[in-house]
């Protein structure tokens, strides 16, 4: 705990790009009140680790590396094993698959540090599987 007593929110982080893999869990190490609790390059090590380490959310890229794996993972994610995901991708022409897919949010990769983990905290708190309709937000 690093958050002011309040209990770290446990990462999952799924890309294929291991630099932008080793990014983001360099700056989520850093930040104060995260715990990256897995990291994978591919699906199949995504949901082991998601199984092992029960995340409390899961930045998940969407071409992972192609969309169907991508979205097929953010299905099994947040539907089977109940983790809130958040989608990336440098295209955002996959939001809307994505979203349906069980996403809580769809961020770009360019997105500031400070926004992702705001993102990321607000995912914490949310059902997995998605926000009912026009209610899920976009970054």
């Amino acid at each position: 705990m690093r958050n002011g007593g309040r209990a770290d929110v446990d990462v999952l982080v799924v890309d294929d790009d291991l630099r932008v893999r080793q990014a983001v869990v360099r700056l989520l190490t850093a930040w104060p009140g995260f715990r990256v609790v897995g990291e994978a390059g591919d699906a199949e090590a995504a949901v082991r680790s998601a199984e092992e380490r029960h995340p409390r959310v899961a930045l998940v890229d969407v071409l992972l590396p192609d969309a169907d794996t991508g979205l097929g993972l953010i299905d099994a994610l947040s539907h089977d094993i109940g983790a809130p995901v958040i989608a990336i991708s440098g295209q955002s022409s996959f939001r809307g698959a994505a979203l349906s897919a069980g996403a809580v949010f769809f961020v770009d990769k360019g997105i500031s540090p400070e926004l992702l983990v705001g993102v990321l905290t607000e995912a914490a708190n949310e059902p997995p599987g998605g926000r009912p309709g026009p209610t899920t937000q976009n970054f």
